[in-house]
């Protein structure tokens, strides 16, 4: 998995795009209209950064291996671990 500069390296190069032309093939083909297909890869543009932004600064999830956030390397156990904990709460509160 990727580390926190690769992460910032591909978000530099995102916010780099201006102009993001849609398929308008396959977007006719799901029944968007030109306008709708324009606004919706612009939007997933913006959206992809956010997310991007968010998971290099996504805090630690309790009891975690890592000290202060997770690094790329990590993350799947962060999340592994958060789901089985999640399991066990709701298993413990359906007795």
């Amino acid at each position: 998995m990727s580390n926190d500069n690769d992460i910032e390296k591909i978000i530099e190069g995102l916010e780099l795009i201006e102009i993001v032309v849609p398929s308008y093939k396959y977007a006719r083909r799901k029944g968007l209209t030109d306008d709708e297909a324009e606004t919706l890869v612009n939007w997933a543009v913006e959206q992809a950064i956010i997310i991007l932004e968010q998971l290099i600064t996504i805090p630690c999830c309790e009891d975690c291996p890592c000290v202060n956030y997770c690094d790329g390397s990590i993350i799947e156990a962060c999340m592994d671990d958060w789901r089985k904990r999640k399991q066990k709460e709701s298993e413990e509160k359906e007795e």
